[in-house]
């Protein structure tokens, strides 16, 4: 999955990312070892820039709302891993969502 980014406040991505109904129907379209890969746009900068007074907050917000609802609708394994090659300036944010969890420990 390669959507607009869910740390993005644009109307359709807070349609998307802050109800269940796009994750359900994810979920429902993957086979029972689906899995679901997303780019969650930029890695988080807390801890590095502390003082800084940005929009972080709401993205690392979102994230967290975007994987509460991957597992209320039935993701049993979430990973996030963070791409610092990728050149967009700074490291992006991949998720790993598994329906079924034995699958993400015997491939991942």
């Amino acid at each position: 999955m390669d959507p607009h980014e869910p740390a993005d406040n644009a109307d359709f991505a807070n349609i998307l990312y802050k109800n269940n109904v796009f994750f359900t129907s994810l979920y429902r379209a993957l086979n029972d070892d689906g899995i679901l890969v997303a780019q969650m746009g930029e890695a988080s900068d807390k801890g590095v820039n502390d003082d800084d007074d940005d929009d972080d907050d709401s993205d690392d917000e979102t994230r967290e709302t975007v994987l509460q609802l991957l597992a209320e609708v039935g993701f049993e394994s979430l990973h996030i891993y963070e791409e610092p090659h990728c050149e967009y300036g700074w490291p992006w944010t991949i998720l790993l969502a598994c329906k079924n969890a034995h699958t993400c420990r015997s491939n991942f």
